[in-house]
């Protein structure tokens, strides 16, 4: 009787150990499934920030161009000028509307919260980004209105040279 007690007991420890193996085994391949998730999120984050990235860069080639137009600028010439500088800040707009478009994706990866510091710091950098770029361009159409009106001020004395719009 005390072998057959003896045989159950050990029969027990070795069922006991077997299932604490193999849930801890269980536990190990969802912590390896819940890693390669989050490194698959962290991997599409850092797709997104990097394609909002090319924006910015590509927000300040198009701002950069703009200043330039102003230098040496005439009303007998401006309506020369004023095309390209419509053109910039079509560009602009066009810009600010994709990194809105990009923003939105990042806002959804955004509300997860991060280990990692840089995923963390671009999740708070490229809101103010935007705002930025909404900023001059505020700045630009206002700067570029401004000079359309006083050159349509002008124009009343200078009939001759052709009507130039405000842009929108």
């Amino acid at each position: 009787m005390k072998k057959k007690k003896y045989l159950i007991g050990v029969l027990v420890c070795i069922i006991g150990l077997i299932i604490v193996i193999w849930g801890s085994y269980k536990i190990y391949q969802n912590m390896m499934a819940d890693q390669a998730k989050t490194e698959e999120q962290k991997q599409e984050f850092i797709k997104s920030y990097q394609d909002f990235n090319e924006m910015v860069v590509n927000l300040n080639q198009q701002k950069n161009r703009f200043p330039p137009l102003f230098d040496d600028v005439y009303y007998t010439t401006l309506k020369d000028k004023s095309s390209e500088m419509i053109e910039i800040l079509n560009n602009l707009q066009q810009i600010i509307h994709n990194m809105h478009t990009i923003g939105n994706e990042l806002d959804l990866k955004c509300s997860k919260e991060w280990n990692d510091s840089l995923i963390r710091k671009n999740c708070e950098s490229y809101k103010t980004n935007i705002a930025q770029a909404e900023e001059i361009l505020k700045e630009y159409i206002k700067k570029y209105n401004h000079l359309i009106e006083s050159y349509e001020e002008w124009r009343k004395e200078n009939q001759e040279y052709p009507n130039i719009s405000k842009f929108e």
